[in-house]
């Protein structure tokens, strides 16, 4: 039945699905037959959507996967440093150790300790081609102070 004012849907003119807007009919529609398939093609007009969509997330993929593959690298290369590091600060603290081992055994070897001796047991170490970090050393004396150290020559300074 058809309304007075108001086109058919489907009217013998052909004008087709009337405009919500404007009332005339589509031109790109003829009748309800067209309106069913554009109905039932209604998942095409979400398809640029979802290229777009799979290609956002192939990219994020991608580009979260290179992400890993730097902070993999990143994080074998800081462990490879941080090992050097480690075995250059024990190798260093090994030698400091060995001359306190050496200080040790020259003072229990010696009845009384004197100044030349201390001195010449020091300058044998060869500390300054050795252990560059080593500006001075002192041997104090149970009971006594530093500076009675200094006085009587028990000092070792780098010349």
């Amino acid at each position: 039945m058809m309304r007075p004012g108001k086109p058919s849907s489907s009217g013998p003119t052909g004008e087709g699905i009337p405009h919500p807007a404007t009332g005339r009919g589509a031109p790109w529609s003829t009748g309800r037959f067209e309106h069913a398939m554009l109905r039932k093609r209604s998942w095409l007009r979400y398809l640029p959507w979802g290229v777009l969509m799979l290609t956002l997330a192939g990219s994020w993929q991608l580009w979260h996967n290179a992400e890993q593959r730097a902070l993999n690298s990143r994080q074998g290369e800081f462990a490879l440093r941080k090992q050097n590091v480690e075995n250059r600060l024990r190798e260093r603290l090994g030698e400091y150790q060995q001359v306190l081992y050496a200080m040790h055994g020259f003072i229990a070897s010696q009845q009384t300790l004197y100044p030349g001796e201390f001195r010449r047991f020091m300058n044998s170490l060869h500390m300054e081609k050795r252990l560059p970090g080593i500006k001075s050393v002192m041997f104090i004396p149970a009971g006594s102070t530093p500076a009675q150290s200094v006085q009587a020559g028990l000092v070792w300074r780098r010349s």
